[in-house]
């Protein structure tokens, strides 16, 4: 195991190397308070989460819907749900190291704390209005049966396409976007996108993509948020986050205090990173309690 890293000053450090290590790429990050914490969006650590993700981003929307009247497309929606406490197949990041610096070393575990440092291929880093995007993003409005459908096909695809990149001929790509399932994808994009060409690449629903998104409310503004986008992958964790490549940080337990007290020096605070109004009235009764 590294030797895990025990002050802010080791931290800018390691900082410093990594971006001489993997030079113009854009990197994000992630803390976790333990090692125990996997790289998995939330709608995939509850089965039965997972198997009404099509009914839970509707009921929401349904039971709120002026709070959605803004967003254009289901990504959006999907951002806003998070931001409210909904379990989705996004996966929170920051483009700020010391914000995932906080969330590692911001808890009462006593467990050693790690950053995932994702490095995106140039081609799986996207924005808000991407294609890509959009699919993934309506991945969540089918049921369990439809995705798996569309997981099952496009697995024999991919399986004898490793030495081409993964990409599937036309002749086999036309019988694949003909499955009703994949029709039903493609109207749902072009719902949102109308010009989009009805052509879906089967590897474009199997690897996750890191999403710079616009920046809709405080707190993403506040922790310069960005997001790991999943698409069809089973169990998202270390063996299939192959496009997306990415290197732990380990973060001393017993340093968390002192980790604390330094980003508050720097003015990473729950008070600057959670700017709504009643997270700063619990910040200030905390203070006096």
């Amino acid at each position: 195991m590294p030797k895990p890293i025990t002050s802010l000053e080791g931290f800018i450090r390691k900082l410093a190397h990594l971006e001489n290590k993997y030079p113009n790429t854009q990197l994000f990050f992630r803390g976790h308070s333990s090692k125990e914490h996997k790289v998995s969006p939330s709608i995939f650590r509850n089965q039965n989460h997972k198997s009404a993700e099509h009914l839970m981003i509707r009921q929401l929307i349904a039971q709120q819907p002026e709070e959605f009247m803004n967003d254009t497309g289901i990504f959006d929606q999907l951002v806003r749900a998070q931001h409210y406490g909904l379990p989705t197949r996004l996966l929170d990041v920051s483009l700020n190291p010391l914000v995932a610096l906080y969330f590692a070393t911001n808890s009462r575990s006593k467990s050693r704390a790690e950053i995932v440092v994702f490095k995106p291929d140039i081609g799986a880093q996207k924005y808000y209005d991407s294609d890509t995007v959009s699919i993934l993003s309506n991945l969540s409005l089918l049921t369990a049966g439809e995705k798996e459908t569309i997981k099952i096909a496009g697995r024999h695809l991919l399986s004898k396409r490793k030495k081409s990149g993964y990409i599937v001929p036309e002749e086999e790509l036309s019988e694949f976007n003909e499955i009703a399932e994949v029709k039903k994808l493609v109207q749902l994009v072009r719902h949102e996108k109308p010009d989009f060409r009805p052509i879906i690449q089967p590897i474009d629903l199997a690897k996750p993509i890191s999403v710079v998104p616009k920046k809709l409310h405080k707190r993403i503004l506040a922790q310069n948020g960005g997001f790991i986008l999943f698409g069809l992958a089973d169990q998202p964790n270390n063996s299939n986050m192959k496009h997306i490549d990415f290197e732990i940080i380990d973060i001393s337990e017993e340093s968390k205090p002192r980790f604390i007290k330094e980003l508050a020096q720097v003015g990473i605070t729950e008070s600057a990173l959670f700017p709504e109004i009643e997270r700063a009235a619990l910040a200030i009764k905390r203070r006096y309690s």
